[in-house]
């Protein structure tokens, strides 16, 4: 008796010790999913080009083409305006132009010549790009170069999410491009999101380090040495409209430091329930009405 009692004991032992080791592989494959395979997805994802397609413009815009100075070859919409301004358009990662048609329209509506851009990687634009914009610099350049032959000699531009990260980006390299509205942004490489104090920690920062990581791994590109912050700091005359949905965390948080650093040349609005770049759509009135009145401010000449 005594001895069946010992070999259930080690039976129900060696049961527990089996559970507890399945419970230990499942726990170590959820950490691993959670801190490495999530990361390293979302990289891998942010490299992929984009599969969205080119759109044909819409009445009023012509179809023009664009050679960065790395020989890429950018697709975009153009129409002359009226008041002796031009505005960028640029579109968000994963997007085309067809994203920023309603833009067009209400720009051109109050006067304004407009340049929509296909940043490269995206629509009908050649080269390699990633979902952050890191090598967009040189787009951006191409599209200032391009409203200056055209007789242009006031721009200004709007981006949404990583369009509107790229030119802040610029800002400082691009002193031609006197007001800028970002619509959505915030970081685009870790010393961006490491900006924040909340985001220093390891804790609370290793996937996105592992995410940039990877992102450079699949590309072999590497992020702009200047932060969005320097950037804005260093555009010595430029004006920011910096719009933020209230529903995403990070965008009140990123829009409030890059105002609070040239608080003389910058404003923020904060969408009130409104998701990313949805602005236009939940508050339109006020929305073209805030960004028109930005540029004419900025950018047409006092009489």
């Amino acid at each position: 008796m005594k001895q069946d009692q010992t070999l259930n004991d080690n039976k129900k032992t060696s049961k527990a010790a089996r559970m507890l080791r399945t419970l230990g592989i499942i726990l170590l494959c959820l950490v691993l999913a959670l801190y490495v395979l999530f990361p390293v997805t979302m990289g891998a994802i942010a490299s992929l080009r984009s599969t969205q397609k080119a759109e044909l413009p819409p009445d009023g815009f012509e179809a023009v083409t664009l050679t960065a100075e790395d020989g890429t070859v950018l697709a975009c919409w153009y129409a002359s305006g009226e008041n002796g301004a031009a505005i960028i358009l640029v579109h968000g990662a994963k997007s085309n132009l067809a994203s920023l048609t309603q833009h067009a329209m209400f720009l051109r509506e109050a006067g304004y010549g407009v340049l929509a851009l296909t940043l490269r990687g995206h629509g009908g634009s050649g080269g390699r790009g990633n979902a952050f914009g890191w090598q967009c610099g040189q787009d951006v350049a191409a599209a200032v170069d391009f409203l200056q032959l055209q007789g242009v000699e006031r721009s200004g531009a709007l981006g949404l999410s990583m369009g509107s990260e790229v030119l802040l980006g610029s800002a400082a390299d691009e002193p031609a491009i006197a007001a800028i509205v970002a619509d959505g942004a915030s970081q685009r490489s870790l010393a961006d999101y490491l900006v924040p104090e909340s985001n220093r920690s390891l804790w609370h920062s290793w996937t996105t380090r592992l995410m940039y990581a990877s992102v450079r791994l699949f590309t072999g590109q590497t992020p702009p040495e200047r932060t969005l912050l320097l950037s804005i700091t260093d555009a010595k005359d430029t004006r920011f409209l910096l719009i933020a949905a209230e529903t995403v965390e990070k965008e009140p948080l990123f829009g409030g430091l890059y105002h609070d650093a040239v608080p003389e040349r910058s404003a923020l609005w904060v969408v009130p329930n409104t998701g990313h770049t949805q602005g236009l759509t939940t508050a339109r009135e006020e929305y073209v009405s805030r960004v028109i009145a930005f540029f004419n401010d900025t950018l047409l000449i006092k009489e």
